[in-house]
């Protein structure tokens, strides 16, 4: 059991040396984590908070795509969004690799050539409704209840999936 013991003892001093040395030589994370307060508020359109890599669709895009957030807020381990998050290809990136809206102005030859143009989203609007009562890096957090709408083939993008189910905001 001594033996046992003392080699715990060691490696434990080993690691904590380790980890000191990363602490030196690597900055501390930039993000911070999110608040253990994170609640739906009753009567307040509630959603789960949408972060880094959540999977949002638009209904004329033909494949889902992980959403960019770049926000200084982490959660579950990524950065969370805001409702600022609607750059093009930052943000909100081509849903590949076609655009089916006829609305496009692109798809004009598509009568005659079956032919879908790329998806290019362009979204020039914030999305909506977004939470009242969080606040990421100022602006209201994103949560999975909020659309945007796609100016270039009048699309509804919508989240699909929010890889931070555990949390709840509104």
């Amino acid at each position: 059991m001594g033996l046992l013991s003392g080699l715990m003892s060691l490696v434990t001093t080993a690691k904590n040396a380790v980890m000191s040395a990363v602490r030196t030589v690597i900055p501390a994370l930039q993000y911070t984590p999110a608040p253990a307060n994170f609640a739906a508020v009753p009567g307040v359109t509630a959603g789960q908070l949408v972060n880094n890599n959540s999977i949002i669709q638009c209904q004329w895009g033909s494949a889902p795509m992980p959403l960019g957030a770049i926000a200084t807020v982490n959660a579950t381990m990524q950065p969370a969004a805001n409702v600022s998050a609607i750059a093009t290809g930052v943000n909100v990136k081509p849903f590949a690799p076609f655009c089916m809206s006829m609305t496009n102005p692109a798809n004009a030859a598509f009568p005659t050539t079956g032919v879908y143009a790329p998806c290019t989203p362009m979204v020039t609007a914030q999305w909506t409704p977004g939470c009242t009562h969080t606040m990421i890096s100022g602006l209201p957090a994103l949560n999975s209840s909020c659309i945007c709408i796609c100016t270039i083939g009048a699309g509804t993008i919508k989240v699909t999936t929010s890889l931070a189910p555990t949390i709840n905001v509104g």
